[in-house]
């Protein structure tokens, strides 16, 4: 689910296959249909912006196992 930044209402989308060659979805505030709005997403994921998200989330994931390791022992 999804909060409007605005007003905090949920939000509920889903994904229109209908062979589109861009994504679209289908958004709408949760328990008004009469709000459905269909948005097309036409910026396709970077895999390299991906790819280096994933390298420097990984990296900071190990590092802070590491010092808490380290931490553990030293504690004992």
């Amino acid at each position: 689910m999804l909060h409007c930044p605005a007003c905090g209402r949920r939000l509920r989308s889903r994904r229109i296959d209908d062979g589109r060659p861009v994504p679209a979805y289908q958004v709408e505030v949760v328990g008004e249909p009469q709000t459905a709005l269909q948005v097309e997403w036409a910026e396709e994921p970077s895999p390299s912006r991906l790819r280096r998200w994933l390298i420097w989330s990984t990296a900071a994931t190990l590092s802070l196992v590491a010092i808490l390791y380290a931490l553990a022992r030293w504690w004992r």
